[in-house]
């Protein structure tokens, strides 16, 4: 078969309207300067969005910027994270239409694409870091957006917006800040009992927690084991916030020191305070014993004066009868009382001196002696030098010791 130039040629037409359509459809994904056009489908987070791509839904990773976490599994929510995520969602709302511009990595290990995103011919990433929402980061080799991102950091920092702004609470300065704040607060002047001192320890704990808690997140972020977010933000400021943070901790340490010793003493004191009471107490306890010895002596004195002085009044009132007799009668008591302690001085005589009674039929009776006294009764003269009690025979002339 012979192959003439015009089939030749008619061949290549047919061939070369499809691949003119192919060529002209590409054409159109691209802009002029070699950008894909995609249309936003959802913000996942401040730095990350979902476009739809040449029909195709694709997570865009914004290039050479950085955002605080709100999606990480292993990290809490970073500050001004959802205040990120809002400017995008604010910034390229469901449908807006995109230019993908793409380094020497087209995609990183998550599969993500990496790209710079423009809208409006502004690049979004820089605009997150002038928002200070945001800091420029560098995964080599894709550093094209770097220099823009970073010079719109470098303008927060100087106008102290978002992330820089001293006055945002959850920022890392003005925690520090409070931290001061707190600490500066806490009194200085020493209680003065024990569970003052105690109180103050519990409000110094916390307190000691914190700047201990601080100062490991930052040896994290020296050593690159921390959050990257914040040690990007912060890199320049963490050898200040160290020093800082070395300072309340001598702070509170110190006055942890002068606490404890304080207490120390507060106890001791209250231990010899404790220790001199109950040696007063003993003290007191002995004298009161001793009065109450003192006491039950004197009542016992007392009550044995009073039985003397009751025995006395029974002598005397015993005595007062023979105070009313005759001389007569006294003097032949006296002389009976002779007799009677003569008689007593041999058993014969006292016989030979009741048979000459019997035998002279002597007045006496069988129980009365030979001076008219009962058996057993006598008179002063008989009891010579006794004091005691006396017991009188009936008519009181005669009396025994009782």
């Amino acid at each position: 078969m012979r192959v003439t130039k015009k089939v030749v040629l008619w061949t290549a037409g047919i061939l070369l309207v499809p691949a003119l359509a192919i060529i002209g459809w590409s054409y159109a994904a691209l802009s002029d300067d070699g950008r894909d056009t995609a249309s936003v489908l959802r913000v996942i987070d401040g730095d990350t969005i979902d476009v739809d791509l040449d029909g195709e839904k694709t997570r865009v990773r914004l290039l050479n910027i950085d955002t605080p976490e709100t999606k990480h599994p292993d990290e809490a929510v970073q500050c001004l994270g959802p205040e990120a995520s809002d400017f995008l969602e604010e910034l390229l709302p469901t449908g807006t239409e995109v230019q993908l511009e793409y380094d020497v990595e087209r995609e990183d290990h998550y599969g993500r694409t990496l790209a710079g995103v423009f809208h409006e011919d502004s690049l979004v990433n820089s605009q997150i870091a002038t928002q200070g929402l945001g800091v420029a980061v560098v995964y080599e080799p894709n550093r094209k957006f770097y220099d823009q991102v970073k010079a719109a950091e470098h303008n927060a920092r100087n106008h102290q917006a978002g992330l820089f702004d001293p006055e945002v609470d959850c920022a890392l300065p003005q925690q520090l800040t409070n931290l001061q704040d707190n600490i500066d607060q806490a009194p200085e002047d020493l209680p003065s009992d024990v569970a003052g001192v105690e109180e103050s320890l519990e409000t110094l704990a916390p307190l000691q927690a914190q700047v201990d808690e601080y100062l490991s997140l930052l040896a994290e972020l020296s050593d690159n084991d921390g959050p990257r977010f914040l040690a990007l933000v912060y890199a320049d400021r963490l050898d200040d916030f160290e020093n800082q943070l070395a300072s309340h901790q001598s702070a509170l340490q110190e006055r942890e020191t002068a606490l404890t010793e304080h207490k120390t003493e507060l106890e001791a004191e209250a231990e010899r305070k404790r220790e001199e009471e109950e040696r007063q107490r003993a003290e007191e306890e002995r004298q009161e014993a001793a009065a109450e010895a003192e006491r039950q002596r004197q009542q016992e004195a007392a009550e044995e004066q009073q039985q003397q002085q009751e025995a006395e009044r029974q002598r005397r009132q015993q005595v007062e009868p023979d105070r009313g007799q005759t001389p007569d009668v006294q003097e032949q008591r006296s002389e009976t009382s002779g007799s009677s302690g003569s008689s007593g001085s041999t058993s014969g005589s006292s016989s030979n001196s009741r048979s000459s009674n019997d035998s002279s039929g002597g007045s006496g009776s069988s129980g009365t002696s030979g001076s008219g006294a009962p058996s057993g009764y006598g008179t002063d003269a008989d009891y010579p030098g006794y004091t005691g009690p006396r017991c009188y025979a009936p008519g009181g002339q005669y009396w025994r010791p009782c």
